[in-house]
């Protein structure tokens, strides 16, 4: 074996039992209206993933380009595409390797280390958001694509639409009346039950990426991604191959939909439940979505 080579994966252990505990407490009391669970601060530390080097954390932010930034950042760590296939029984994403980076241990969810928050003090800290209108239509037809294909992916969540705002399965399907009574179940979930309890794939974008206390130095935009990605390869120093983060990846064609399922009442929907989201991110609730 080379003595020279360097390993570069993690090695020792995930924080687990009452080091975990302990670390997810700390998380919940500091920013209780975050995370007023500590189940809830759990699902949030899993979906920021970390690389052994701790230079980058990445928080994922549903139906906003996760996979292609995955997929770039994998190459700026290692050197190398990510070229990895696999087709999960329990997950639809057409393309699930990069999500499955921190079960191999390539990457960590934050909820790995017993330092919390501050495992990522050090790091360049980076999410990705994308127009609230054109991604709640995303979203939308993601959630139907199950329904077609009778996947269990999102079952809970097709089960309760059903139930809470009457969505028909049967004549809502990829319509504007039931992308309306989607927005509803999702304006209802956060009132009942508060942000925590809503996917984070339609969730408001500013109660994922949480700018105050993730504390990202760059956002990058869905509608221009490949520039985000060359600058975050520019501040790691590792140059992107060109053409790299151009494409998208798990995209559901949501453009030529917007159209026909963004009605007067659904605009109205959106500038209401994403707010926060378009006064944050400098998103036009009018403007075209990408």
């Amino acid at each position: 074996m080379d003595s020279n080579l360097t390993y570069p994966f993690f090695t020792g252990g995930r924080a687990k039992g009452p080091t975990r505990h302990r670390m997810l407490a700390v998380l919940s009391e500091r920013h209780p209206e975050a995370f007023p669970t500590l189940d809830q601060a759990a699902a949030w530390s899993e979906l920021v993933f970390v690389p052994p080097s701790r230079r980058w954390a990445f928080v994922r932010n549903g139906k906003a380009g996760t996979t292609s930034a995955l997929r770039a950042l994998f190459e700026m760590e290692f050197g190398v595409p990510l070229t990895v296939k696999v087709t999960l029984p329990t997950d639809i994403n057409s393309d699930a390797a990069p999500h499955q980076l921190a079960a191999a241990d390539v990457f960590r969810p934050l909820s790995a280390f017993p330092a919390g928050l501050s495992a990522i003090d050090g790091a360049l800290r980076l999410a990705t958001v994308r127009h609230p209108a054109s991604r709640a239509v995303s979203a939308f037809l993601y959630l139907c694509s199950t329904q077609y294909a009778a996947h269990p992916w999102f079952l809970r969540e097709r089960l309760r639409i059903n139930a809470l705002v009457g969505f028909d399965w049967d004549s809502d399907f990829r319509t504007a009346s039931g992308f309306e009574k989607f927005l509803r179940y999702i304006e209802d979930t956060r009132a009942a039950a508060g942000p925590g309890s809503v996917n984070p794939h339609w969730r408001a974008q500013v109660e994922t990426v949480l700018p105050e206390i993730y504390r990202p130095h760059l956002v990058g935009k869905v509608e221009h991604l490949g520039d985000f990605l060359t600058e975050v390869a520019e501040r790691l120093g590792q140059p992107l191959k060109q053409g790299v983060g151009t494409g998208r990846a798990n995209a559901s064609g949501a453009s030529g939909a917007a159209d026909a399922l963004l009605t007067p009442t659904a605009r109205a929907l959106v500038a209401r439940i994403y707010a926060k989201d378009f006064e944050t991110f400098g998103y036009l609730p009018d403007a075209q979505s990408a």
